[in-house]
């Protein structure tokens, strides 16, 4: 007869560690996409979000809680206050909360399926507008709605006696709450704001000003150069007028005849929503919320409880953890991995695709918006940045790797592959152009370069490539690594390959992995081979003979970044899926025991939680091929608690 020992934690620890065999999700990187922010009172802030709801903070931002309860919809578009309410439009309909209910309540079944992109009230008659294409208006409060003639729209817009929607078609004016339409204004409309005595628009040729209801418009140019630069989105405070365009924030205090620059501290530029309470002001991005008090100029992320971001690129150098995200930049965790805070200070942008580190030095291949900026440098462990892109020209980086006195990069666009002295200022253009690089490795002097038409070599600090085995490796190479003598390849579309000669000649070895998933991270330790896939995480202890699923308790299976380091193995995963991590202790060291290891992953104990584990609580277990003679069960402190047996507890 066999004894399980399992080992109950009563701290925090005993939702995520009780998880014997499965992953577990880090608290961050945070920094989803907002989509709408409502804010109630001095210090309630609401956001939508896509795929995970609302949430909400009582503290400006500073933590945050999903509240959903009621909610059908997972994409919230559009959040409004109105009072003590708050009334969501989503990707199933309209929905009102009350703090009195403690949930939210749905508006009009008319509206159920539908994606409600905006809401407003006026003269007491609803207005919202919808996926169908069309807006619609009720007369008595959302219990019924009909379709009004005012095209297809993105938002509203109320000075004096009319009523404003914009849209692609242009601008359109009502004096009969809705009943009738006159066209008025530019096409191409994105937004649309109002001030005490004007009208202003955001369109995809720039920003325009009414002072006359619509009649007329003059453009007002955001940069000094009068080009058709795209404003996003509106928001008028008092007299200050607030503009986001597809790169950058811009506010003005004399109705668009000057304009100064408002994103110092924001890392994400992609602004979806602005608002404020009067204390502060917020701004929603596809990277997360960030928010400043007014009168300053520096952004603060506040994404602490929100959507976790895509984790695209991990690192470490024995004391932190670095993580590179698709949306909110750079963070940095201790050996645990398991809590995280960013690392950008105003420098790093949005999509940090692959990091270097050398002792406390880090080198990050990052996509900054509207300005060549591609490769940056931080000598103290993230605490600040510079840019070091000179001879980078139109090339996004995807991975990094370096000797003791060479940095190469390796991308697509302009050249394939760059290098450097690792204290030179500038980068070296090599001969490696129209090809796309996505990994590379440095063996024995011998750089490596995965690329999308396959592998190649260079012995020369790239003055010369040399495609290696173009008959058997004509794909595109999105890892490239090497595990003891040998070396791995893996790929978008055809799986596995192994060399045992230096990329002279590859073998496919691709038995169990599911048929042309992308390959998009490769880590090793001991025997074993794990990658990361759009399938999840696969595990080989054969050299790669044969692959099996390892991703108990994953459950995003888009695997975009793996490390290994500490006691952990990490995964990062796409957007919303965040990192998780496996204890190292869980990784089979054979064949036998990884096929024992998912015989077993079934045992569980039921029906107890939330009452106490003792007699006589009935316990429901399960553990297939395991005979229970006896528990023990300790304590998170490491005091036994009680012995149960089947006689008295089965």
């Amino acid at each position: 007869m066999k004894t399980i020992i399992c080992f109950l934690i009563v701290t925090y620890l005993f939702y995520h560690e009780t998880a014997i065999g499965q992953w577990i999700q880090t608290y961050g990187p945070y920094g989803g996409k907002i989509n709408t922010i409502a804010t109630l009172g001095k210090s309630t802030v609401f956001v939508g979000t896509t795929g995970d709801g609302i949430f909400r903070s009582s503290n400006n931002g500073t933590t945050w809680l999903p509240v959903n309860n009621g909610l059908t919809g997972s994409d919230c578009y559009f959040l409004t206050a109105r009072g003590s309410d708050v009334f969501a439009g989503t990707d199933d309909g309209l929905f009102r909360f009350s703090n009195n209910l403690v949930k939210w309540v749905r508006i009009g079944s008319q509206l159920t399926g539908m994606r409600i992109a905006s809401f407003f009230v006026y003269n007491n008659l609803f207005f919202v507008i919808t996926n169908a294409g069309g807006t619609l208006r009720s007369t008595n409060n959302g219990v019924n709605w009909t379709l009004i003639p005012a095209q297809i729209n993105r938002d509203f817009a109320v000075l004096g006696k009319y009523l404003f929607v914009a849209g692609y078609g242009g601008v359109r004016r009502s004096s009969d709450n809705g009943d009738t339409w006159e066209e008025k204004g530019p096409e191409h409309a994105l937004d649309i704001a109002s001030g005490k005595h004007a009208l202003y628009i955001a369109t995809k040729k720039g920003f325009y000003i009414s002072t006359d209801y619509g009649e007329n418009w003059t453009r007002r140019g955001i940069k000094r150069i009068e080009d058709h630069y795209e404003v996003r989105r509106l928001y008028v405070q008092d007299s200050i007028i607030y503009a986001a365009t597809d790169g950058e924030l811009y506010y003005t205090t004399n109705e668009g005849q000057n304009w100064l620059r408002y994103d110092n501290g924001l890392v994400n530029h992609r602004i979806n929503f602005m608002t404020d309470n009067k204390s502060y002001f917020f701004v929603g991005t596809d990277g997360g919320i960030y928010r400043t008090p007014w009168n300053m100029y520096y952004w603060e992320a506040i994404n602490i409880g929100l959507i976790p971001d895509g984790v695209v690129s991990l690192a470490t150098n024995g004391d932190y953890i670095f993580a590179g995200t698709r949306n909110a930049g750079f963070f940095l965790s201790d050996s645990s991995g398991m809590f995280w805070h960013d690392e950008n200070h105003g420098v790093i942008r949005s999509h940090v695709r692959c990091i270097a580190v050398k002792n406390d030095t880090l080198f990050v291949g990052a996509d900054r918006f509207r300005d060549n900026e591609k490769f940056f440098v931080s000598t103290n462990l993230g605490r600040s940045w510079r840019p070091n892109s000179s001879g980078i020209f139109y090339t996004t980086i995807y991975s990094l790797v370096f000797n003791e006195r060479y940095i190469f990069a390796g991308g697509k666009g302009y050249s394939g592959v760059y290098w450097k002295p690792l204290t030179y200022p500038r980068w070296i253009s090599c001969d490696f152009f129209n090809v796309g690089v996505y990994s590379m490795l440095i063996s024995k002097d011998t750089l490596f370069v995965g690329a999308s038409s396959g592998v190649y070599r260079s012995t020369d600090k790239c003055e010369n490539f040399v495609q290696l085995d173009p008959d058997s490796m004509r794909h595109i190479a999105m890892v490239l690594a090497q595990s003891g003598n040998d070396f791995y390849v893996g790929t978008k579309y055809d799986g596995m390959f192994r060399s045992t000669n230096r990329g002279i000649s590859w073998t496919r070895i691709s038995s169990g992995l599911p048929s042309r998933t992308p390959i998009y991270a490769f880590v090793s330790r001991d025997n074993a081979l794990i990658v990361g896939t759009d399938s999840g995480v696969f595990l080989s202890l054969n050299r790669g003979e044969s692959w099996s699923a390892f991703n108990q308790g994953l459950n995003n299976m888009q695997i975009r970044s793996l490390l290994i380091t500490g006691k952990y193995l990490f995964a990062g995963t796409t957007y919303r899926g965040g990192l998780w991590r496996r204890p190292l202790m869980d990784i089979p060291t054979s064949i036998t025991n990884l096929h024992a290891s998912n015989t077993h992953g079934a045992f569980k104990l039921e029906q107890n939680y939330p009452n106490h584990l003792d007699c006589p609580q009935p316990l429901d277990s399960q553990y297939s091929g395991i005979s229970l003679s006896r528990l023990k069960f300790t304590i998170s402190l490491g005091r036994r608690s009680q012995l149960l047996s089947p006689k008295n507890c089965l």
